[in-house]
């Protein structure tokens, strides 16, 4: 058991909150994901992050003159993490849903008739995107049995990307799976790779627009929350002032008095010097 020299030190939350104070904490959440999503791997090159977002294709001709359609799609385990930051803005019970941002958004700058619409055009990209209903994002698939024209299936493929969220990613909801019953992991992937760099987009989109209205003086969010660390460490160190190591079955309270019992001697050794 490890006793650091530094307490933490927690800060106490009024008991009640202003109209304008909660939609400007609401802000505040948002900011403190968004910035989490900015600094995400995918995201260092951001000209590459929208070529996956908007889905950059090539056409070629192969030496037999057939056409060849060919895509790229950002790293698995990559885009894995970056659903997890940018979840908490599809969730529609999260603080956080890009739905709720915009609602505090907008009554933050009611009073600027100049900024309402730049507000309106990202809110409704954002709803464009939300994969809870079933419109398009940028297209459909269908796939033939063998070389007739039967369809065997078809989905959007925003149906497609909420397979792989909810059967695949974070859930194993065997009703998203059977939805698309006929689409292969590969393009319930590609299409929720579709999905995910698109909401990065409009989640930095959403940051460098959030610091655009607090320079317009429409709102102010506190100056830590723009420069607090957003991505944890992966190495831990700090000072040791004392340290007792238990067997097993140890209580904690063992352990404490194990370690006063250091700090008291320790005391008495300086007191004696």
């Amino acid at each position: 058991m490890l006793r650091a020299d530094e307490d933490p030190v927690g800060a106490e939350r009024p008991a009640e909150l202003s109209e304008r104070d909660v939609h400007l904490q609401r802000i505040e959440a948002a900011v403190r994901r968004a910035r989490r999503v900015e600094c995400h791997s995918l995201a260092r090159d951001q000209q590459q992050l929208a070529a996956w977002a908007q889905q950059t294709a090539q056409v070629s001709t192969a030496e037999d003159r057939s056409r060849i359609f060919r895509r790229s799609f950002p790293p698995v385990e990559a885009t894995e993490s970056l659903a997890a930051r940018v979840r908490p803005f599809l969730l529609t019970g999260d603080a956080i849903y890009h739905s709720k941002v915009f609602k505090s958004l907008g009554y933050l700058c009611k009073h600027d008739i100049e900024v309402l619409p730049v507000i309106g055009g990202l809110r409704k990209s954002w709803q464009l995107l939300d994969p809870n209903n079933d419109d398009p994002l940028g297209s459909r698939v269908k796939i033939y049995e063998g070389t007739s024209r039967d369809v065997r299936g078809e989905a959007s493929n925003k149906q497609l990307a909420r397979a792989w969220l909810y059967a695949d990613l974070v859930h194993a909801d065997e009703g998203e799976r059977e939805a698309v019953e006929a689409f292969d992991l590969h393009q319930r992937y590609q299409a929720g790779a579709d999905l995910v760099t698109a909401a990065a987009m409009l989640a930095i989109a959403l940051l460098n627009l959030i610091q655009v209205l607090e320079g317009r003086g429409l709102f102010s969010v506190a100056p830590e929350i723009m420069t607090a660390e957003v991505v944890p460490d992966t190495e831990f160190e700090t000072v040791i002032s004392a340290m007792a190591i238990g067997r097993p079955g140890d209580s904690v309270e063992d352990l404490e008095a194990a370690l006063d019992a250091l700090h008291d001697g320790s005391a008495a050794t300086t007191e004696g010097d």
